[in-house]
């Protein structure tokens, strides 16, 4: 259901089980307001909300004509709501714009950095990030942004060698207007709660996207905590 109003022009809050938002140039509208009946993490609860997001932007936002776009676009069993939610959650997430077209490519490159985990100051150290990887190249004023995304698992024995299902969103790094590309990030895992022992071992993972609706395929990383 789309509500676009002449009498309210400030919508804000919740209206039973609904919410309002805001679209691009101003328009408003409900979108349903996304409660986990059994929400397993803080991370997960974030990323069923950029889908509910993405996929009420698509039904409510979108004109006949975007997604008409979509399902052109669409193969064998696809459908439209779902190539625009997979190229829009992530930028929901870092509370970017959403992309009304589809890309000429569903995915993006994201070559494989260095990772190291370090007991000793409490941080992840990503490093050897391709400077040429689209979602790194410099977007240029008024351009979309782009983003890489760093998801952590809680610190595990060494013995445990199973990659865990529940990552925690711990970093977006964001890339916008003039930034040069970052060869380097650091995330403080001690600020975010974490107590890292020298000999465990910690997971990482990390998606990129780029300025027009393209996602990258996951790096994962089997980190030995370091001392």
């Amino acid at each position: 259901m789309k509500v676009i109003s002449p009498i309210f022009t400030d919508m804000s809050g919740k209206l039973g089980n609904t919410v309002a938002a805001k679209a691009r140039g101003g328009i408003q509208y409900f979108r349903a307001l996304v409660i986990p009946s059994n929400p397993q993490s803080e991370s997960q609860s974030a990323a069923r909300s950029a889908l509910a997001s993405a996929a009420s932007y698509f039904k409510e936002v979108l004109s006949d004509a975007q997604r008409a776009l979509w399902r052109q676009v669409a193969t064998g069993t696809q459908q439209a709501i779902t190539l625009f939610t997979k190229s829009n959650s992530y930028r929901y997430r870092a509370g970017f714009e959403p992309v009304n077209s589809p890309p000429l490519s569903f995915s993006t490159p994201l070559t494989r950095p260095d990772v190291v985990v370090d007991a000793s100051d409490g941080e992840l150290h990503i490093t050897n990030l391709s400077a040429t990887d689209p979602w790194n190249i410099t977007p240029g004023l008024g351009q979309p942004k782009k983003a890489l995304f760093v998801f952590v698992t809680e610190p595990q024995p060494s013995s445990r060698a199973a990659n865990p299902k529940n990552y925690r969103l711990a970093e977006i790094v964001t890339r916008e207007g003039a930034d040069p590309p970052v060869t380097s990030v650091d995330v403080d895992l001690a600020a975010l709660g974490y107590s890292l022992t020298a000999g465990d071992r910690m997971f990482v993972r990390m998606v990129a996207i780029n300025g027009v609706g393209a996602v990258s395929g996951e790096q994962v990383f089997d980190a030995i905590i370091q001392a």
